[in-house]
């Protein structure tokens, strides 16, 4: 009987230290994992190999064309043209006229003098004005139209555009999350919430399954990884937005949601934000409590205003803890969501309301 509870007990200690080395294993690669998201996000690039300076390629020298020696065309002499000499007209010498003796002239009978027929006087013939040759009209330059500069379109705003007075706010602002996609482009966000563990990049798959057993990296681990319900919308747009993660022994992914059961911790850390393509979103905490798997908590496309009065009326029913503050229909809540702990089938959800002023967006959320 002795060497079975020894067996026994040796299994038992076997099993223990093969599953409780994996489930240290697993904390060890999480948390490597999630370190490496927050340097990655928060400081760039840190691993990529340098670039190496192209080299220039040697420029040959210009090779100088040979330039011909001009040759100076030969200049003609010029040839005087030959200057005739003037002729002098030659002048004739004046014949003085002969003087004839005087003659008395007899005295004739005395003649009726014709009268001459008178003679028309010719008609110049009329000369034709000449026509002046029509002058063609100058065919118009045609006039450039000015080419016209078309107007810009309006520049699309980036999260680098956006300021804020909240430093928490500039600061996840600041974040790239591209990097993140580089290495798992399902990579939708960050969520934080100042003063406690949860400082983790936030992903969303095809289901609700995947991220439980596997990092942000993709890398199969049973810490999983903080995931956005695979239903809701990434602009967090929706009446009811979901976040899950683990809740780890070890104090990481979501463990400090358990701590918010008294109203002097949910006022000491009454934020959470989160961080997505649009900008920055805050939420003010103001409720928590045990929600089965079932319960309204978790329903999905709340569009009605019955419907959610019908969730704030379970919240406020149902909370350990309240606040001064309470949403209505037109609002948006977030819905923070772990494990209660082991062998627990409730989940512990931590619930806030989206404040427009605390918030930071490139489109703001209706």
């Amino acid at each position: 009987m002795r060497k079975i509870l020894k067996v026994v007990l040796l299994l038992t200690l076997v099993v223990g230290l093969v599953f409780g080395g994996k489930s240290l294993l697993d904390d060890v690669s999480s948390g490597r994992d999630n370190d490496m998201a927050r340097e990655l996000a928060r400081g760039g690039r840190t691993t990529a190999a340098p670039t190496e300076a192209p080299t220039e390629a040697p420029t040959a020298a210009p090779t100088e064309a040979p330039t011909a020696a001009p040759t100076e065309a030969p200049t003609a002499a010029p040839t005087e043209a030959p200057t005739a000499a003037p002729t002098e007209a030659p002048t004739a010498a004046p014949t003085e006229a002969p003087t004839a003796a005087p003659t008395e002239a007899p005295t004739a009978a005395p003649t009726e003098a014709p009268t001459a027929a008178p003679t028309e006087a010719p008609t110049a013939a009329p000369t034709e004005a000449p026509t002046a040759a029509p002058t063609e009209a100058p065919t118009p330059v045609p006039t450039v139209k000015p080419t016209e500069v078309p107007t810009p379109a309006a520049t699309q705003k980036t999260r680098a555009d956006l300021t804020h007075s909240d430093p928490i706010v500039m600061e996840l602002l600041a974040m790239d999350l591209d990097v993140l996609r580089e290495y798992n482009p399902e990579v939708v966000g960050w969520v934080f919430i100042p003063d406690t563990a949860i400082d983790y990049p936030m992903v969303q798959g095809a289901d609700n399954d995947f991220y439980l057993n596997h990092t942000w990296m993709k890398d199969e681990n049973n810490a999983g990884a903080i995931f956005m319900e695979a239903e809701n919308s990434l602009d967090m747009s929706d009446f009811n937005t979901i976040i899950y993660g683990h809740n780890m022994r070890n104090g990481a992914m979501f463990s400090d949601l358990n701590k918010y059961q008294s109203r002097s911790y949910m006022a000491d850390h009454p934020y959470a934000y989160v961080l997505t393509d649009n900008g920055v979103y805050r939420y003010d905490l103001y409720a928590t409590y045990k929600a089965g798997v079932r319960s309204i908590t978790y329903a999905m496309k709340i569009q009605t205003e019955k419907k959610r009065m019908e969730l704030i009326n379970f919240i406020d029913n149902y909370s350990q803890v309240t606040m001064d503050i309470a949403p209505g229909v037109d609002d948006h809540i977030l819905t923070l969501s772990t494990c209660s702990g082991v062998g627990q089938p409730n989940r512990r959800v931590v619930i806030g309301i989206f404040n427009a002023e605390g918030s930071c967006l490139i489109n703001p959320l209706e």
